[in-house]
């Protein structure tokens, strides 16, 4: 297991900023922030992920506290996961899920920067609660870097498109 960790950016007297020098801030919006409830994304795998079809390599670019992989992990197991999350304050949480070998790597910063996700179809399956300001994003580069993309999205993005 080898373990890719990259801190985009800098943490001086509480400013964050990518590597450009533009505030991490950009990227997401405060209320912006929800974590996905454990049951809702083991109802979703519980309606036929299979691993045999879709792949083993999966993605959580959005990954907070980890929600959607503990879920996965604990339904489909020897799931090859790739964590990105944009606030470095979920470091220890993420490197939790290294430790505890449930991800194989992760990177704290925007997976929307191009620099992080270079290669094209890199994963299998991308399963994400992306931002909802975002989310339109997300999609593109998604779909450029992974086989099938898998959204968990609150109807109020459905209703308002």
């Amino acid at each position: 297991m080898n373990l890719i960790i990259q801190i985009w950016g800098s943490i001086k007297e509480g400013i964050k900023e990518d590597e450009r020098g533009e505030p991490l801030e950009k990227w997401t919006v405060k209320a912006d922030q929800y974590p996905i409830p454990f049951w809702s994304v083991e109802l979703f795998i519980k309606q036929g992920l299979s691993p045999e079809y879709l792949g083993k390599k999966w993605l959580e670019p959005c990954a907070g506290d980890g929600n959607i992989i503990k879920a996965a992990n604990s339904l489909i197991p020897n799931l090859e996961w790739s964590a990105r999350e944009l606030r470095p304050d979920y470091y220890n949480g993420l490197n939790k899920l290294y430790e505890d070998g449930q991800i194989k790597d992760f990177t704290i910063g925007s997976f929307l920067d191009d620099t992080i996700t270079r290669p094209e179809r890199q994963w299998d399956v991308i399963l994400s609660n992306p931002p909802y300001t975002l989310t339109t994003e997300f999609l593109f580069k998604s779909l450029k870097v992974s086989k099938y993309v898998i959204f968990l999205l609150s109807l109020n993005y459905l209703g308002s498109q």
